[in-house]
């Protein structure tokens, strides 16, 4: 049995026992084969938290949206991304300013 084999069978027996034992929903890091595997399985997979690149703005005052000023301020003090959980007007507005992000975590619904 080839590495990769024994992890995705470790991980489908984990994700058995922790739905025997009764838990709803994990949250994981997950990688984009181990997501997509889980999600063969029939289990429900959604993204949870993303990392978001920071960035500078011209002039901070005009903007009306606080996690733009956030990462505007987080990029002054030297971060250059931050993890955080977005919501979908949030994922819009990243998308209209060009700001990348991506997730990191993954929120796993046993039941």
């Amino acid at each position: 049995m080839k590495k990769e084999n024994y992890e995705f069978k470790r991980l489908k027996h984990t994700l058995r026992q922790k739905r025997e034992a009764g838990v709803k929903v994990l949250e994981w890091k997950l990688t984009a084969e181990k997501k997509e595997f889980i999600e063969n399985l029939g289990y429900k997979v959604e993204p949870f938290l993303y990392s978001v690149k920071t960035r500078t703005f011209y002039n901070i005052r005009n903007l009306q949206s606080t996690l733009l000023k956030d990462l505007h301020y987080l990029k002054k003090n030297g971060k250059d991304t931050t993890v955080r959980h977005l919501k979908r007007g949030e994922k819009e507005l990243l998308d209209e300013y060009g700001i990348k992000y991506y997730p990191v975590k993954y929120k796993i619904y046993l039941r």
